[in-house]
């Protein structure tokens, strides 16, 4: 059955199949717990693919990029953290170890930047919490989608170091920024670990970057600015189901010229991972019957999902056990998700052959 399946998959796809067009909501944000792997490549050549072209049911093929870097971003619940009292409305912080970390506020319309963590640029951890928020989604995000986002950082900290022989005592920064984006475009992306189904959103961000540095530089302690900076630039991402991140980032000039380009590393091997594991599956891979069995806690229900974002099961989690019949589902990737209250504690993924 299987084998038949597949066979009209293939001739489907050389035919011309139609690629599912999704929408990417907040229940696609990643729990607690969840580390998301990044590789990037920091174009030290310009890649041949033609990232600016897009259009609908859009087969994306750009190759596999060049890893210069990996980062792992974990999604960490802000409370109990210090960043809890500075930004009383976050509900999620995305960190970066020992590099840096975003301070999010996420709901059912939106996922905002609070604040930006920055613990390499300075000797000690600086916090800057944002005077307007940057948007950086709004949910139900899909095909056509449009929105805007006007965004302040204007931040003051004690600085008491040297650059070079000039004692600094304090430094300002402040961001302006202007965002525009469009999802303009949807279909199928082949990232290195498979293809997904995805839509397509471009961003259109204009930036002034200042800075002052406080100092005596003859005339008595004062503020002295720097030429701020003009920064025009495109960010292309294709989005995903279940990754929160988008699964594959452009970011370029104004010119089209390509910056750098990130990845989610770990999207084919399993999109989710949580630091506990309340329940476990077995046996996985399957070709029949899968076992679902609680490790500790309790759910309410278990939804499993396609790679598509499409839901092929359901069910009341009543007892400690259940098993589910996957004899006659396609080969591939799903997503099994635990609920208690309505809220998805934990995911795991499951492989069916």
């Amino acid at each position: 059955m299987k084998k038949f399946t597949l066979f009209i998959s293939v001739t489907l796809l050389s035919m011309g199949i139609s690629y599912a067009q999704i929408v990417i909501t907040q229940a696609d944000m990643p729990d607690y717990g969840v580390v998301v792997s990044h590789g990037e490549d920091t174009m030290q050549t310009q890649p041949a693919y033609d990232y600016f072209q897009t259009g609908t049911n859009f087969n994306w093929t750009p190759g596999v990029p060049t890893e210069h870097n990996t980062h792992d971003f974990h999604f960490i619940d802000p409370s109990g953290t210090p960043y809890e009292a500075i930004f009383p409305t976050t509900n999620m912080v995305i960190s970066i170890p020992g590099q840096s970390a975003y301070v999010l506020e996420s709901n059912a319309g939106y996922l905002l930047m609070l604040g930006i963590v920055d613990s390499v640029t300075f000797s000690s951890v600086i916090v800057m919490p944002f005077i307007v928020p940057d948007t950086i989604m709004v949910f139900p995000l899909t095909y056509l989608t449009n929105y805007t986002s006007s965004s302040l950082l204007d931040e003051t900290f004690f600085y008491d170091d040297f650059f070079g022989t000039l004692y600094v005592d304090s430094i300002r920064l402040r961001f302006d920024a202007e965002t525009s984006s469009t999802v303009d475009g949807w279909g199928s992306f082949v990232h290195p670990e498979g293809s997904f189904d995805v839509i397509r959103e471009l961003k259109q961000a204009n930036r002034i970057e200042s800075f002052w540095f406080y100092a005596d530089l003859g005339l008595g302690s004062m503020w002295n600015p720097v030429e701020p900076d003009t920064i025009n630039e495109i960010e292309i991402a294709y989005h995903a189901k279940f990754i929160g991140l988008p699964l594959f980032t452009v970011r370029a000039q104004e010119d089209s010229t390509i910056l750098s380009i990130q990845w989610v590393k770990n999207a084919g091997a399993g999109l989710f991972s949580t630091n506990t594991p309340l329940f476990s599956v077995f046996p996985n891979p399957s070709s029949d019957f899968v076992t679902i069995e609680t490790i500790q806690g309790n759910a309410e229900r278990i939804e499993i999902f396609n790679i598509n974002g499409s839901m092929v099961y359901s069910s009341v989690f009543a007892d400690k056990t259940e098993v589910v019949d996957v004899r006659n589902w396609p080969s591939g990737i799903y997503v099994l998700r635990w609920m208690t209250n309505n809220r998805r504690i934990a995911e795991t993924k499951l492989i069916v052959q």
